[in-house]
């Protein structure tokens, strides 16, 4: 198994099997039928879209789909399929609410730049002067040199972390969940590790700055100002029974569950709203989104925060790619149990496509099949959507003098501290052993950029890593000065259990 980023999307593949053997179809149908015409878009093009569509809801890939174009100033076309929940015989509509999962990024980076705007922090500012109690530990690098924007560009060296809470287990507090994963894995600006943890910071930091409820103040700053009106929190009870039900790869319901860290992932909103927040950030006149936040504000949130060694950047809430002409394309994708979502843009263009599903797994049918014919018809030289991970391309590792020989050293998170031991002896052999257990091979040696990244096995003795059905850790580690550092995240659990990806973070020195 081969780690490759820790988002949600990416650990469920991590984790579970893909065999959609034994799904039930979903029943095809329009709902929510767009009438006005689509600039751009042909009567061939909408034609072969719907029926893509189609054959995706009949094999199963989701069970109900929504799809919105943006061209110039308005939505030129809007239309939903299938089912919103298939028991209760509601369809899909423009204006049925989905869970976003990671789409919802970009709105706690829009949070947070309305309190930049209002002369409250500084997004190149040190992250813990906003922090308060809950400050970020300077484990592997300096906390002082992390700032809102890192943070949000998924750079600040906090380490992946995903666990999906079933049964009415409520999220944890910020506070709780920083004190047990808030800890540098890696130095600051130094590699690109996709972290929920670094957005739950972002989340205590506005209720921080603005004591109250995590939802209230985005309903207040930011959905209420843009006139989203399908878009809600997830702690609105009422409103999510009548949202879009999700459904594992078989065609099962998934019962509902909450995150870990909810500013990464848990708001709902129609692919309408998703839009709009397009246009808006296109710098399209919507609602009062001249007084939410300025021109400059969007630009703030749209340049390069982080740029990996291949040139491929992060922004503040979104990942930032070029067409062959030198336009940007902003976009930003979620995944999580029972839904696929994927929003992108050209700002220079006015042109923008958004898509949900409420099935998972669906990365390539609602990215590329079609996202991807929609973005074509407008860009003749399109291929396929940019990936979202902005890791360097992966080498075979050939043993060197940075990373070879005996290193140990504490690995800790939670507060837990154990001692680690890695032993790498060749380019295609080394070894990891925690705590009291005996050291495992370490498979799939591989570099990424200047870190070493494997794959191993192994027990962590903490409550929640007990839980992890496989026992499956993924390492990844860069040197720092005369010492290793890095994180190990233990993975598990089936599709239809808790989601487990959780990190702890290493530091050893060379024996």
């Amino acid at each position: 198994m081969k780690y490759t980023g820790m988002n949600r999307r990416e650990a469920i593949r991590a984790l579970a099997s893909a065999s959609l053997v034994g799904f039930v179809p979903a029943a095809p149908g329009i709902a929510g039928h767009s009438k006005m015409p689509a600039p751009g878009l042909s009567d061939s093009v909408l034609k072969s879209v719907r029926e893509t569509v189609e054959r995706g809801l009949a094999r199963g890939t989701a069970v109900g789909v929504a799809i919105a174009v943006v061209n110039g100033d308005r939505i030129v076309w809007e239309e939903g399929f299938g089912w919103a929940d298939r028991e209760a015989k509601r369809r899909v509509t423009v204006r049925s609410p989905f869970s976003l999962q990671s789409v919802t990024k970009p709105f706690t980076t829009t949070l947070l730049a309305t309190f930049a705007a209002a002369g409250q922090l500084r997004l190149d500012g040190p992250a813990n002067h906003y922090l308060g109690a809950n400050q970020i530990a300077s484990t592997n690098g300096d906390a002082e040199k992390i700032t809102v924007r890192l943070l949000g560009a998924h750079a600040s060296g906090l380490p992946a972390l995903y666990q999906s809470l079933y049964g009415g287990v409520p999220s944890p507090s910020a506070a709780t969940l920083l004190e047990k994963y808030g800890r540098l894995a890696f130095p600051p600006n130094r590699v690109w590790e996709y972290s929920n943890v670094a957005y739950d910071a972002l989340g205590a930091i506005a209720v921080n700055l603005a004591p109250a409820d995590y939802g209230q103040l985005m309903a207040q700053r930011v959905l209420d100002p843009l006139g989203l009106r399908d878009s809600f929190w997830d702690t609105n009870r009422a409103r999510v029974a009548a949202s879009v039900a999700r459904y594992d790869p078989a065609g099962q319901k998934i019962p509902y569950y909450v995150t870990t860290t909810p500013p990464s992932g848990e708001l709902f909103a129609s692919v309408h709203d998703l839009a709009r927040f397009a246009m808006w950030n296109m710098k399209m006149p919507l609602g009062d989104g001249a007084a939410l936040l300025n021109a400059h504000w969007l630009d703030e949130l749209h340049q390069p925060a982080f740029t990996a060694l291949d040139g491929r950047a992060s922004t503040f809430g979104w990942a930032l790619d070029h067409l062959k002409s030198g336009e940007a394309v902003l976009h930003k994708n979620g995944g999580g149990e029972g839904v696929t979502t994927i929003i992108c843009l050209i700002p220079e263009r006015k042109i923008a496509c958004v898509v949900l599903a409420n099935g998972q797994y669906a990365e390539e049918f609602t990215h590329n099949e079609i996202c991807g014919q929609i973005l074509k018809s407008y860009v003749p030289d399109w291929t396929t959507m940019p990936e979202e991970n902005r890791e360097p391309a992966r080498k075979p590792f050939v043993l060197n003098d940075a990373m070879a020989g005996r290193w140990q050293g504490a690995l800790a998170n939670n507060g837990l501290s154990l001692p680690v031991q890695l032993e790498v002896t060749s380019s295609e052999t080394a070894s990891l052993r925690i705590g009291s257990y005996p050291a495992e091979p370490v498979t799939h040696l591989e570099t990424e950029g200047a870190a070493l990244v494997g794959n191993s096995q192994g027990l962590i003795d903490t409550s929640e890593a007990l839980l992890v059905a496989n026992k499956s850790l993924q390492l990844k580690v860069v040197r720092m000065g005369d010492k290793l550092v890095g994180r190990v995240i233990a993975l598990g659990g089936p599709v239809d259990q808790p989601l487990l990806a959780l990190p702890f973070v290493i530091s050893m020195s060379r024996q």
